[in-house]
């Protein structure tokens, strides 16, 4: 793994220096826009940065960051934003120490490990069990990228690690009016549910769940043999052929031809359902 920061967990007197690591990786499809229609070239697509006002193309080193505040434009030029940052702190502050259950699990976001430094292993175990022996997690404030975070610091195991969470304010209410409808259940539905739900119920394993929608474009030569040839015609850039007129004399059938049974492809992947052509 390749660390996205360098900075340390500041807690009372005591300095620990750790590397940051992104803790999940982002397995989507990546699509391209590219130049399709009847005479494209089937090459990437470019954007440029357009004023809205004058109409200009603006060069990325003529690029400024702004806001506007009753109803004027305030710009902030590279050293004003990064005496902000700076006067912020770009260390990890923890502020309290309080349980874990009462961390809303709306407000968690994205997770990060935290590897401490030769010189910062001794601070990194102490905090470690003392977390561990307390069953506490940390609550923590840092400065990335000219934003202020609020972060959960609790441990996985041997290693650390730094949980993003919303401000509370940012969090929404769910103001739905429909739910204050009051709706009346038969004690029978609400048994037979109870029975679906614990005739479902497992251990989580995440690895059994897969991400179909993700495997589907790039499954490749994985998926059947009707899918598989149409996806290699797309890619080619050519359409499939359309079928010659028949030939044959009216009034006799078409022969189709059958795989024989010793050389009948295997239905491998049958738990993927990649495709809708296999069942």
């Amino acid at each position: 793994m390749r660390s996205i920061n360098n900075t340390s967990i500041n807690f009372g007197l005591v300095n620990v220096a750790v590397k940051v690591y992104a803790a999940t990786e982002n397995h989507d499809v990546k699509f391209h826009q590219r130049h399709g229609g009847q005479a494209g070239c089937r090459g990437l697509l470019g954007r440029q940065n357009v004023c809205k006002d004058c109409g200009q193309v603006v060069e990325f080193g003529d690029i400024v960051k702004g806001f506007d505040v009753d109803g004027a434009t305030v710009i902030l030029t590279g050293d004003e934003l990064a005496a902000v940052e700076n006067e912020a702190g770009k260390a990890l502050e923890v502020v309290q120490f309080v349980h874990a259950e009462e961390v809303d699990p709306m407000l968690l976001q994205a997770p990060y490990y935290l590897e401490p430094s030769a010189a910062s292993l001794s601070g990194y175990a102490l905090l470690r069990e003392v977390l561990t022996e307390t069953d506490r997690v940390g609550m923590v404030r840092y400065t990335h990228r000219g934003r202020t975070h609020l972060a959960v610091l609790r441990c996985a195991g041997a290693v650390l690690v730094l949980h993003n969470i919303a401000w509370p304010d940012e969090l929404r209410a769910p103001e739905f009016a429909i739910l204050t409808r009051k709706v009346t259940l038969e004690p029978k539905a609400v048994k037979m549910a109870t029975q679906l739900v614990e005739s479902m119920m497992a251990t989580f394993d995440g690895a059994e769940l897969v991400d179909v929608y993700q495997r589907r474009p790039m499954a490749g030569s994985r998926m059947c043999r009707i899918c598989w040839p149409r996806l290699r015609r797309r890619s080619n850039g050519t359409r499939p052929a359309r079928a010659a007129a028949s030939r044959r004399p009216s009034g006799r059938r078409p022969s189709v031809r059958r795989w024989p049974a010793r050389r009948r492809p295997a239905r491998r992947w049958r738990d993927e359902r990649l495709c809708s052509h296999r069942g």
